[in-house]
This record gives C-alpha cells, structure tokens and sequence, in this order.
C-alpha cells in the first residue's frame, strides 16, 4: 500500500509540474525514484532520448511513465564469425504498469540501435516499432543496420543484421526474430 501512495503522489506531482509548463524540461525530478524510473523521468520530460524517429509522447505518458515500472533490455543479433562478425545491439527502455494478463498496458518505451564489427562498415543503422506501443499490450520493435564487409580488394559483401523484440507492459521480453 505504501509504494502505491508513492506511485500516486509522483504522478500527482508530475502532473502539476507538467501542466502549464511551456517546457517540461523546466520541471525537478522527484526525489525517492529509482534509476530506471529516473531514466525513464528524464527522457519523457525532456524529450532527449538516444536515437532517431519520431516516438513523440505526451504529457499523461509522462506520468505514466513514472508512475509504473520501468525496465531496461539490450538485445542482441550477431551474424557471421570473426573478424567478419555483424552485431545489432537494440537498446530499448520501457515501461508498463504491471502484466497484460491483469489488465496491464505499455505507458512509455523508447529505442535505439548501436552496431560493432571487426572491420564491416554498418551503414542506414536503424530502429522501427512494428506494432503495439503506449496504451497496448505490448511494443513491439526492430532494429538493425546493413553492413559491408570488404573480403578480397574490389569485393565487397552486404548483409542486412537485424532482431525484433516485443516487450510486454510487465518486463516480458519475446524475441520475434532475428537475421
């Protein structure tokens, strides 16, 4: 019962820091959030999350956001074998307010995808949703990039590496596929 009347306290005070803010980024984090719940206040508050897109969120996602639990996941793809090796890393950060199996749903989640690779040059590095997102069940997203590894002078080879998750609004993760 306690940490539901701090869950609502944060929210009540996220939502009179947020209405009426010409930036919310003006606002002051509350204090007695964890790191995952301070992560996911800094980005739905400032709006400066890694990556690219256009996952645009709104003020009642922003409280949301803190009010239920956060989760951080980093999953991986790789393709070939050394020193020829492709791997995808999607970063992803979201947060629900508790399994969809009781009624749960996604309130925040964003993404971003970094690449490694001996010498294969990743190029077009991406990140997508799929389907799902704030309000639904689950999110689900892609990420990946298109490498070209040089193998012989004037032959090159591409490949696409990819993988996509669907992470649900109580920290399930799915693998959906990957390449």
């Amino acid at each position: 019962m306690k940490s539901k009347l701090l869950l609502f306290v944060i929210a009540a005070v996220l939502t009179t820091a947020l209405v009426g803010v010409p930036s919310a980024s003006a606002t002051t984090m509350p204090s007695g959030l964890t790191s995952d719940q301070q992560l996911a206040w800094s980005e739905a508050t400032s709006g400066a999350y890694l990556g690219s897109g256009t996952n645009t969120i709104s003020n009642t996602a922003n409280t949301y956001a803190v009010a239920g639990q956060c989760y951080l996941e980093t999953a991986t793809e790789s393709f070939g074998t050394w020193p020829y090796e492709q791997n995808v890393h999607l970063h992803t950060n979201w947060c629900g307010t508790g399994p969809a199996s009781s009624g749960g749903h996604i309130t925040y989640w964003s993404a971003y995808t970094t690449t490694t690779s001996q010498i294969c040059s990743a190029n077009d590095t991406y990140k997508q949703k799929m389907y799902g997102g704030v309000g639904s069940t689950y999110v689900a997203i892609e990420g990946g990039s298109y490498f070209s590894c040089q193998v012989a002078p004037l032959w090159s080879v591409h490949h696409h590496t990819y993988v996509q998750m669907k992470y649900g609004p109580g920290g399930g993760i799915f693998i959906l596929g990957g390449g």
